[in-house]
């Protein structure tokens, strides 16, 4: 678990801010509560990105605060201004619109983060979501990934039910009223298709499948008070070569960026295009 040590107003106390990954362990959660009523004022609060703040904690009680985390699970030291967070979907192996259990990936880009060698010049936010519902605000960060279904349809089994037309969540799918064999009964229309994979899951027949499943990745997003929407590149990676391409990110931002910099900043100043052509570049050698 990492923790960064935040300034508050009050210039003796700061804020310790846990990474957890959206999951604290009922062990955790109870130390949690004795450092808050022992150190702090009582209370904990959780980030918008699925972390803890332990706020009100003085300066000269940090140290043993920290000891007593690491204890109970080991602890790495974090900074306010340059560090890397990874956010999953909180849900995942248990949400009903989850189109591929983001769990393995979420580890291997822990473990694609662990093996870096170089800084970065500020801090970068990694999403992982396991649908297109974007619950944990893929658009708003650095780098994501989304896990994404394209259906396609079996027409010799589908008997015109209509389900797929009532359940499909970006109105893309049509219902041909001729009879069910003569032609194909449905149409999908993919320019609206948001490869949430409802209308599989809920196809009472298995008349449409899954064509592919994979991440579509997401780029240069921000909050703030100029926001900026992610950018989608090329769908539907691998969870390998999406796993890359967030290598690949990472090493260009490291190489490019100025101190202080956001990765969206970067992408304003040098273009998409040319982060593209760094991504074949790099490839190809």
């Amino acid at each position: 678990m990492k923790i960064h040590v935040i300034n508050q107003q009050q210039k003796e106390f700061v804020t310790l801010r846990l990474q957890t990954g959206g999951r604290i362990t009922s062990e955790q959660l109870e130390l949690l509560a004795e450092l808050a009523e022992d150190e702090g004022q009582g209370y904990v609060l959780l980030t918008m990105r699925k972390n803890a703040e332990l706020p009100w904690i003085e300066k000269s009680s940090v140290g043993r605060v920290i000891e007593k985390i690491g204890e109970i699970t080991p602890v790495e030291p974090g900074s306010e201004s340059s560090d890397i967070g990874i956010m999953p979907c909180s849900a995942h192996g248990r949400c009903p619109f989850e189109v591929a259990d983001v769990e393995g990936a979420y580890r291997s880009i822990q473990e694609v983060v662990h093996k870096l060698d170089f800084s970065l010049p500020g801090k970068f936010r990694i999403t992982v979501t396991g649908c297109p519902n974007y619950c944990t605000l893929p658009f708003l960060g650095d780098f994501a990934i989304v896990a994404q279904s394209k259906p396609k349809l079996n027409p010799e089994r589908c008997i015109g039910c209509g389900q797929c037309v009532r359940m499909c969540r970006g109105d893309a799918i049509t219902l041909y009223r001729h009879q069910v064999g003569d032609k194909q009964p449905i149409f999908i229309d993919f320019d609206r298709c948001i490869e949430c994979a409802w209308c599989i899951k809920n196809c009472p027949t298995g008349a449409i499948e899954e064509e592919e499943t994979g991440f579509t990745v997401l780029l240069g997003g921000r909050g703030g008070p100029e926001p900026r929407l992610a950018e989608k590149l090329i769908p539907l990676f691998s969870e390998e070569e999406s796993l890359k391409v967030l290598a690949l990110t990472l090493q260009y931002y490291g190489e490019l960026g100025v101190e202080g910099e956001r990765f969206s900043e970067l992408l304003e100043r040098t273009g998409v295009e040319h982060f593209k052509e760094f991504l074949r570049r790099v490839k190809d050698d």
